[in-house]
């Protein structure tokens, strides 16, 4: 009798651990929205109010004056359920015991073909939550459709902003663009200054890069390179920005492809920049939560991950390779992301 070896489900849970942090390392929204695990199964979150006042005078002998707690406010959703798996057919483990030799009638090994399933499944997982992450800062809103029709929707309140249109080399104001961001700020404890982030695609930063404006960018890359440039560098363009409070520009060029179609898609479309302010006490802008879910152990929070053999169930054999999780994304300061239009 030829028996297959493969990784067990343990053995995916650990390898596969390391490839999605390998996966996602490379992917700014994964640092704005890490991933995180949580015990409860619906996505519920709070956001502090603004502190607010001065403390009081008390003077000599005077008595302390009470101050009461700001309020909180409370929020839930409901999470997505995802789930998918691919096959390791009957044919498949035919021609891989005939690869073996017709002496060999010991164990037969398939791990690469149950990993590679496994590699597949991790990637469109991670796809799915870049997606999430993406639509939400630039739409403020995603809805993902099943193929059995099941729909999961959600909607997020962020701020929007229009530009100057970047294409118009000798009238555009990109330096000016970014200072009237600050506007954006007052009176939400929200920076959008130095150390903070704009994401943009290659065109977007190609149009910046070149722009001609002498009373805006245009000017300062000229005075800032000794003379006229045609074209000028990121690292250029960033240390302007610094100098100014500004934030720094991040280009980002990925995308996905789309299915059935094939085709690739920008994850940032042209003209679109996406930034990231950040919180003046520190407080992250959100996360993407894994909840409970049934099909783990103990009904534990995170990512489901099976090999199904159903040797002893089904004629032909067939063995299965499951990856999915129940999620979703939580923000809880929409008002230190900003949608900017530069068309």
């Amino acid at each position: 009798m030829i028996n297959y070896q493969y990784p067990t489900t343990r053995e995916l849970i650990q390898i596969n651990a390391e490839k999605i942090q390998l996966l996602t390392r490379e992917r700014p929204t994964f640092s704005i929205f890490p991933t995180v695990e949580s015990d409860f199964w619906t996505l519920e979150w709070e956001i502090r109010d603004n502190f607010r006042g001065f403390q009081q005078l008390r003077g000599l002998n005077g008595e302390p004056s009470y101050v009461k707690m700001v309020g909180w406010k409370s929020f839930s959703a409901q999470p997505g359920v995802y789930g998918e798996y691919m096959t390791v057919d009957e044919r498949m483990m035919t021609l891989r015991a005939q690869e073996a030799g017709p002496n060999n009638l010991g164990p037969v090994n398939i791990d690469d073909l149950v990993t590679q399933r496994q590699d597949y499944l991790n990637n469109r997982e991670v796809d799915l939550q870049e997606y999430i992450h993406w639509k939400a800062l630039l739409d403020g809103q995603f809805t993902i459709t099943g193929p059995t029709g099941a729909i999961y929707t959600d909607q997020f309140t962020i701020q929007n902003a229009t530009f100057s249109d970047w294409s118009d080399l000798d009238n555009a104001t990109p330096l000016a663009d970014f200072m009237g961001l600050k506007n954006l700020s007052s009176g939400k404890s929200v920076s959008f200054g130095s150390g903070t982030q704009a994401f943009m695609n290659t065109p977007t930063l190609s149009n910046l890069l070149r722009n001609r404006n002498p009373d805006d960018l245009g000017g300062q890359l000229s005075i800032a390179s000794g003379g006229v440039k045609p074209i000028k560098n990121l690292q250029e363009v960033n240390t302007i920005l610094a100098s100014s409070n500004l934030p720094s520009i991040v280009e980002y060029d990925e995308g996905y492809f789309a299915e059935p179609s094939g085709t690739f898609t920008k994850w940032l479309p042209d003209g679109i920049i996406s930034v990231i302010g950040k919180r003046t006490n520190g407080d992250r802008l959100g996360e993407y939560r894994l909840v409970r879910n049934a099909n783990n152990a103990n009904f534990a929070a995170g990512r489901y991950e099976k090999v199904i053999d159903h040797l002893d169930r089904r004629v032909p054999r067939l063995i299965e390779v499951h990856r999915g999780h129940n999620g979703g994304l939580v923000i809880f300061y929409g008002s230190a992301i900003v949608k900017a239009t530069a068309t």
